[in-house]
């Protein structure tokens, strides 16, 4: 269709600001929302108690490589990052078959190069490969990513379709890049037990003593079924809600409520106006400075939905508050501390902020659903609430992700424990969440991980520490059910 009379049709249909404006409520607030509520359907929220195919199988891992000794290696730095310079050719050796894991190491015929290793399929993949195409045909999704880790290794890994459908151009596991969207939030909980550890930050103390600029809310918007009155003071009650000031002691907020949406922060659309910087503004970067911009500009002057500790209530400007008092407490930006604590460690090489006036190669082109016409959803920036949900990746890379997870790479045990509980309420009721990541049961099983929902893509990453098992999944198709391709995924994953 052409694209001035879809443009005409969406405006006439749903309003301008739902075709034309990234940060609307359709395309964040309620997709975020949507996909936290999807995931607690599983497990009460407040609760007392094709390009390539890759399958790692240990007794093919050594027979399908092929060492070629007389190739050479030089240093990274001559290509860029994650690239390293074999003979002539800069490459990755986490993906190139020819160079795989190392300058001259040639995976067999049948096998492709994983995380370094060469592969061959197995029932297994198959399996999943025939799941997986089945699903996205019968969903109707434009480009989809998606892999298994077991035992602490990348065990399969697989594009499907297309991440840019105008050009045409396949979606490859190890090339094209997605938007982590709110599994970004994961990032601020292990940097925070990170620096807790180091002494630099103290969980348990008020923003202020590292964010000094940051000024304590003085007004919270709660129900009401009539007018207040407080102190001989009369406060309206309009639409069901009212603004109440604040005690003194009610003002304090902590960064382990913010890890776990304690804090009392508004989202988009649940407060007294929208805290997300117009899309101008964000798109800009002599404008856009990162997110301690974005929250001294936007959210400081926005009351609180609720008292600190109180309730839970999902936000990603709470994990954006959060990321500038780890930046401050850290002494370093957010994400040099995600790329020297977790990225590197865990060998990720394309994991960065989304920047929209960045030139990044795949970059995924996102999509949603105008009745049956899938149409280009548009782009805007998301680095401006990069701990909330700024990052973009390969789905390799966030598979190596999961992976440093199920070890000790990014997170001690320590710490795993610490960042894995179940936090609590001021009134003593547990929550399905820890400190940035998301806990829950299926199957009887435990698991960790987070979901993600945002223009141009949708994402989950789901860890079961028990069984040494995580499936990730990214599509940039905003109307996918990620939720069946993951359990999906998850079930053929254990077979």
């Amino acid at each position: 269709m052409n694209r001035v009379v879809l443009f005409v049709l969406c405006f006439g249909l749903l309003g301008f600001w739902r075709c034309s404006s990234p940060e609307q409520p359709f395309s964040e607030a309620s997709m975020e929302a949507g996909a936290e509520s999807n995931a607690s359907k599983e497990q009460s929220l407040v609760e007392p108690s094709s390009k390539e195919s890759a399958s790692l199988d240990a007794g093919a891992e050594t027979s399908s490589q092929e060492a070629t000794p007389e190739a050479t290696v030089e240093e990274s730095d001559a290509c860029g990052a994650g690239l390293t310079l074999c003979k002539e050719d800069c490459v990755d050796l986490q993906a190139n078959s020819t160079h795989c894991g190392a300058c001259g190491t040639v995976c067999g015929k049948g096998s492709w190069c994983v995380a370094g290793q060469c592969s061959t399929p197995t029932t297994m993949s198959n399996s999943i490969d025939d799941a997986m195409a089945a699903e996205m045909k019968a969903q109707g999704l434009v480009g989809l990513a998606v892999g298994v880790v077991k035992d602490g290794k990348v065990q399969y890994l697989k594009g499907y379709g297309e991440e840019d459908q105008d050009n045409k151009v396949s979606v490859v596991a190890e090339q094209t890049m997605f938007r982590w969207a709110s599994i970004s939030k994961t990032f601020a909980g292990i940097v925070a037990v990170g620096l807790e550890d180091e002494k630099k930050l103290d969980l348990d103390v008020t923003l202020q003593a590292y964010f000094s600029e940051y000024n304590k809310p003085t007004e919270v918007l709660t129900s009401c079924k009539e007018d207040v009155t407080i102190e001989g003071k009369t406060y309206k009650c309009e639409s069901g809600k009212v603004l109440l000031p604040l005690k003194p002691e009610e003002q304090n907020i902590t960064s382990r409520q913010l890890l776990g949406h304690l804090g009392g922060i508004p989202h988009y659309t649940n407060g007294v106006g929208n805290p997300t910087p117009p899309t101008k503004e964000t798109n800009d970067p002599a404008i856009n400075t990162g997110m301690e911009w974005a929250v001294k500009k936007y959210l400081m002057i926005k009351p609180l939905i609720g008292l600190p500790g109180q309730g839970y209530s999902y936000t990603t400007f709470g994990f954006n508050l959060l990321g500038v008092v780890l930046e401050k407490a850290g002494g370093q930006s957010f994400d040099a501390m995600v790329q020297a604590r977790i990225a590197k460690p865990a060998g990720m090489t394309t994991l960065q902020p989304d920047y929209e006036w960045k030139k990044i190669p795949h970059r995924a082109v996102g999509y949603f659903k105008l009745g049956e016409t899938i149409a280009n959803q548009g782009s805007s920036d998301v680095s401006w609430k990069l701990a909330g949900g700024g990052y973009i990746s390969t789905v390799r890379d966030m598979a190596l992700y999961c992976a440093a997870l199920t070890k000790t790479t990014v997170l001690s045990a320590a710490q795993k424990q610490r960042a894995w509980t179940r936090q609590k309420t001021t009134g003593g009721n547990s929550i399905s969440y820890g400190l940035g990541f998301s806990i829950g049961r299926r199957n009887n099983r435990d698991y960790i991980g987070h979901s993600g929902s945002q223009q141009k893509t949708l994402t989950q990453l789901r860890l079961y520490p028990a069984d040494n098992l995580c499936v990730v999944l990214m599509t940039n198709s905003t109307y996918a059910k990620t939720a069946t391709l993951r359990n999906q995924l998850e079930d053929l994953a254990r077979k």
